[in-house]
């Protein structure tokens, strides 16, 4: 069965809670909107604060400071992959993963 999309930007939320150490990364998704709404803000205050001294965390900041619906999933999980192995090539992978996206597009019309 698969997730619903809340459930995955649930977790992406802990996920990127514990990259920031906070202690109640733990617990699991945000069960509501008005938890999720309270991690999120977690989250930005902990990037805002280290994204001074660091352009990939600036850049996480600035696309987890847009609302939920609008958020570029695919950007926010290549800048988090950079962070982990800065040989990655941002535009290269998020060019691929366009171009992967089109080729599914033009099978479902």
């Amino acid at each position: 069965m698969e997730k619903p999309w809340s459930t995955v930007r649930g977790w992406t939320i802990v996920v990127l809670l514990a990259a920031c150490g906070a202690a109640n990364a733990q617990s699991g998704p945000p069960a509501d909107a008005n938890e999720r709404a309270a991690l999120r803000a977690q989250v930005q205050a902990d990037l805002a604060s280290r994204a001074k001294r660091d352009p990939n965390l600036a850049t996480l900041n600035r696309l987890l400071a847009q609302p939920e619906t609008v958020i570029d999933l695919a950007r926010a999980e290549v800048t988090i992959e950079a962070m982990i192995d800065p040989k990655v090539n941002q535009s290269a992978t998020l060019r691929a993963l366009n171009n992967l996206a089109q080729a599914i597009r033009a099978r479902f019309p």
